[in-house]
């Protein structure tokens, strides 16, 4: 290039101030919404693993978020949801404690984890 600039090339975008300001904004939401999808599954995976030393892999949500040190509602619900899709957890129906001292129990919905070696329709070899 020399010094007066010839042989550079110099390509140039023009847009509305309001269209500018909008497409920003769309850029922050995506940037937002993709670290948002990367926790949603870093959680998942992870109380996947706390999941699968359960008794029989299987526990209720309300079971995982005292194992999970208490993790809100919001937070189970998006990870279940996220392992659901994925086919790492299935709905069933799990024998919980009630009553005085825990003595009897009764079906409360939950869900039962599937490990990887369990084949790919996640039922079991």
């Amino acid at each position: 290039m020399s010094e007066d600039f010839t042989g550079r090339r110099w390509e140039v975008e023009v847009e509305a101030a309001g269209e500018h300001a909008e497409r920003q904004r769309e850029e922050r939401e995506s940037e937002k919404d993709k670290k948002k999808a990367e926790k949603v599954e870093k959680d998942a995976l992870e109380l996947l693993q706390a999941w699968a030393r359960q008794p029989q892999r299987t526990a209720t949500k309300g079971t995982m978020r005292g194992v999970m040190g208490g993790w809100s509602g919001g937070r189970i619900n998006l990870a279940v949801a996220f392992l659901v899709d994925k086919r790492k957890l299935f709905a069933t129906e799990v024998e919980v404690p009630t009553g005085r001292g825990g003595l009897r129990t009764a079906k409360s919905p939950g869900y039962v984890a599937v490990s990887d070696s369990e084949g790919s329709n996640g039922k079991g070899g």
